[in-house]
């Protein structure tokens, strides 16, 4: 089984024929109020967008309000992964990447086989990296770690979530 990683540079396209994904995601009150909140995340990320391609491009929110970081089970993390399959975005951006994932397995999994595989460039507004590079992919490695770390360690300290997670499906009703 060939386990190298498929992380690599993904082709380029100019800024007008950019579709961005800005993805926002917090989980609980207390990450709101201390600087993670949904509007804070849209505000950082918009203006970023608007130094880094002067309104050159398209871009759209992807909001999961009250979601957890540990599970990919969020609806517009799913509307993401799908509109990424689907070619429909060219750019994944988040504020920081605990923002994208808590969990160190699920982050690689994004970035490597969503994002990369369709070639579809993944960038965070707080951390610089470059997915191309044998160090980029090392910091991506790292960080993801220190997500998952934190999200195990501190759950209690940050409370319980927004909105709760259900565990298995809701049963459609006659």
């Amino acid at each position: 089984m060939d386990r190298k990683s498929k992380m690599m540079k993904v082709k380029e396209v100019s800024a007008s024929q950019k579709n961005i994904a800005l993805y926002c995601r917090v989980s609980t009150r207390r990450q709101a109020e201390e600087g993670f909140s949904i509007d804070i995340q849209k505000e950082k990320l918009g203006a970023y967008i608007i130094a880094k391609y002067d309104k050159g491009c398209t871009h759209h929110f992807y909001v999961d309000d009250g979601y957890s970081g540990g599970s990919l089970d969020r609806p517009a993390m799913q509307q993401l992964m799908e509109d990424v399959k689907a070619h429909v975005v060219t750019d994944v951006i988040v504020y920081k990447l605990d923002r994208l994932s808590r969990s160190q397995k699920d982050t690689l999994y994004l970035i490597e086989d969503v994002f990369l595989e369709n070639n579809v460039a993944f960038s965070s507004i707080q951390e610089s990296f470059d997915t191309s590079t044998a160090q980029g992919r090392v910091v991506v490695g790292i960080l993801s770690v220190f997500a998952q770390f934190e999200r195990e360690t501190s759950m209690n300290a940050h409370g319980p979530p927004l909105r709760p997670i259900p565990k298995t499906s809701p049963k459609p009703t006659a």
